[in-house]
């Protein structure tokens, strides 16, 4: 509910003139006809507090991120992994890089010149790495410390010179990889951050208990169905539904046509 939309400003009492946040926070039983549902109307009060209560956390979590993002460290360029980290799902060697509070971190590739070519640069100025983790750069590791093999002692001696180097350089890595994932872990642990994305989620899975209560117990006057209205309408998501072509967004068109009729009644 961090910006209101004019479905989220529809007063659920016909002439209502109370602020749009105050209609929103507020219980609602005064509004209701006693022949509407008494459940019912509990149910979208609890909507209305999870609502509430997602917001707190979420803003708590901005807080947070604006107090520590002097101190959180930027990863290595040498354990920077693949490119557009950001658009994968994931894979055994590296994360994306985010901040502290779980944001992807796009990174201005001119000053990459080491990894990335200038036409590279170009064509993608800003990106989010992955960051090589310290369990995979062991694997690397242990795999070039098998025993060399060749057929003359020449190219055994070009082969261990290589693995030493290689080694040595994976080292390197190795340290700074340890270095900044257990840096990222002490912050982590002294801001508290997962302590407010644990409440985040707890108020997400409230709001959709919530939402999901409202659904399900039958209205029984149109102030009841009005109710439902407004639980879905003031979804976060409803804008992007409104585009979605198909039943899904067909219905979220039927219910913002039902919302708009609804708010001038109430005018």
């Amino acid at each position: 509910m961090t910006n209101l939309t004019r479905r989220q400003s529809l007063g659920l009492l016909a002439g209502a003139t109370i602020p749009p946040t105050a209609a929103l926070s507020a219980p609602i039983a005064a509004a209701i006809p006693v022949e509407e549902s008494p459940e019912l109307v509990r149910a979208y009060d609890d909507v209305v507090a999870a609502r509430c209560e997602l917001q707190a956390a979420q803003q708590a979590l901005e807080w947070l991120a604006d107090e520590w993002r002097h101190r959180w460290p930027s990863a290595p360029e040498q354990i920077l992994g693949f490119a557009n980290a950001d658009r994968s799902s994931g894979n055994d060697y590296a994360t994306a890089e985010k901040d502290i509070a779980g944001r992807f971190i796009y990174r201005d590739t001119s000053e990459l010149t080491s990894r990335m070519p200038k036409k590279m640069r170009q064509e993608m100025p800003r990106t989010c790495f992955g960051v090589e983790r310290p369990e995979y750069i062991r694997d690397i590791i242990e795999l070039w410390k098998r025993p060399n093999v060749a057929r003359t002692a020449a190219a055994l001696a070009r082969r261990e010179a290589e693995q030493k180097k290689a080694i040595a350089r994976l080292s390197e890595k190795l340290r700074l990889s340890e270095s900044y994932f257990a840096e990222t872990a002490r912050l982590r642990e002294t801001s508290g951050v997962d302590a407010v994305q644990e409440r985040i989620s707890a108020a997400e899975k409230a709001v959709e208990e919530a939402l999901d209560r409202v659904s399900r117990i039958p209205a029984l006057t149109h102030y009841g169905l009005r109710i439902k209205a407004c639980a879905i309408g003031n979804d976060p998501d409803f804008e992007r539904w409104l585009r979605i072509p198909g039943t899904i967004g067909e219905l979220a068109r039927l219910l913002d046509a039902i919302l708009a009729i609804s708010m001038r009644q109430s005018a």
